[in-house]
C-alpha cells in the first residue's frame, strides 16, 4: 500500500521527487469535470499582456514513462519565468530540507510506536524485508525511512523529475526559477499526523502487497494519456487515503491563486505544479478562471 499512497500523492507534493512521503489523505470530492485531455494549459485575458501556462506533474515517475512533448516544450520556450511549487534551485532549500528530516531534541523514531514490543516487531520486519538496521533511522523524522523503503520499490533501474527536467531546460537562456511556498512548509504538512497514523504507516511500509501494481499501472497511464479527469477519480476513490484534504491541496491551492497573478503579470510564466492540484472546483484552473482569467487546455 505505501507505494500507491506514494504515487497518489506525487501528484500533490513536489518534494515527492527527491523524498517520497506517505500520509493518509483523501482529494476531494467536488470534482468539476475536465472535457478536454491535456496536462497543459493557457492563461490568457485580464490584465496579461502575455498568457503564462499551467503545467501539472508527476513528481517521480520512471524514465520510461517521461514525456514532454513539443506543445509542452513550445510553451517552456515561451515564458520568461519557471514557477515551481518548491524552488529547488535556491540552495537555501537543501539545508532546510535537511533540518527538516530531523527529529526534534530528545525524540526518537521508537517514540511513534505504541510500545517497545511494537518497535522491537518493526525493526524485525524492517530488516529482514528490506535489510535496513532501524537505529540507522532513529534520529529521522518517519517520513525519511518511509522514503528509503517506497524508492526500493520502483521496478525500473531509474526516475525521473518533471521539476529537475524543467530546470535544466531553463538554464541555458537563464530564465529564474522562482517557489510558490517552501520546503519547511511543504514538509510541515507531513508533520499533522497523529503517531497511531504514522505506526501504521510504517508497517504499510514494510508489506508487499502485489495488487497494487494494477492501479499504479492505471494511474500512470492515466497520467500518460493527460486524463486530468480520470486522475482526479481514480485518487478520489482511493480507500486508503483519507483526511487533512484542505492543508493537503484546497489551501495550498487557494494560496498560490492569490499570489499568481502579480508573478504572471511581471513575467510570461511557466507554472508546473502536481497534477492533482489542477482539477476540481477548488483546483488551481477553477480558481484562476473565477478571478477572471480565460484559462483553455493547449491541444
Amino acid at each position: 500500500m505505501q507505494k500507491r499512497i506514494m504515487l497518489i500523492l506525487s501528484f500533490i507534493a513536489q518534494l515527492l521527487g527527491f523524498h517520497a512521503f506517505a500520509q493518509d489523505q483523501a482529494l476531494p470530492q467536488n470534482s468539476l469535470v475536465i472535457q478536454t485531455k491535456s496536462l497543459l494549459w493557457r492563461v490568457s485575458g485580464k490584465e496579461l499582456s502575455k498568457p503564462s501556462y499551467v503545467f501539472g506533474t508527476i513528481h517521480a515517475i520512471c524514465q520510461e514513462d517521461y514525456f514532454f512533448s513539443e506543445k509542452m516544450n513550445k510553451a517552456l520556450n515561451e515564458s520568461n519565468q519557471l514557477i515551481l511549487e518548491v524552488n529547488l534551485s535556491d540552495p537555501a532549500m537543501n539545508s532546510e530540507l535537511q533540518q527538516s528530516m530531523l527529529l526534534p531534541e530528545g525524540k526518537r523514531l521508537r517514540d511513534y510506536f505504541s510500545g517497545d514490543e511494537k518497535y522491537q516487531q518493526f525493526a524485525g520486519k524492517l530488516k529482514s524485508v528490506a535489510d535496513i538496521d532501524i537505529e540507522l533511522f532513529s534520529h529521522f523524522k518517519p517520513f525519511v525511512l518511509i522514503s528509503a523503503l517506497t524508492m526500493q520499490e520502483y521496478k525500473c533501474p531509474t526516475t525521473v523529475s518533471y521539476e529537475m527536467k524543467l530546470m535544466e531546460a531553463v538554464a541555458s537562456r537563464n530564465v529564474p526559477v522562482s517557489g510558490l511556498e517552501t520546503a519547511v512548509s511543504q514538509l510541515q504538512i507531513f508533520d499533522m499526523m497523529k503517531n497511531d497514523e504514522i505506526e501504521h504507516l510504517l508497517f504499510d511500509a514494510v508489506t508487499k502487497d502485489s495488487s497494487e501494481n494494477e492501479q499504479e499501472a492505471k494511474l500512470i497511464s492515466l497520467y500518460k494519456q493527460e486524463d486530468l479527469e480520470g486522475l482526479f477519480q481514480l485518487m478520489s476513490q482511493s480507500a486508503e487515503l483519507k483526511g487533512h484534504e484542505a492543508a493537503l491541496l484546497t489551501i495550498r491551492n487557494q494560496n498560490w491563486s492569490t499570489v499568481l497573478p502579480a508573478m504572471m503579470r511581471r513575467e510570461p510564466s511557466f507554472i508546473a505544479v502536481g497534477a492533482a492540484h489542477l482539477p476540481g472546483k477548488e483546483g488551481v484552473l477553477n480558481l484562476l478562471r473565477k478571478q477572471g482569467y480565460t484559462v483553455d487546455a493547449v491541444k
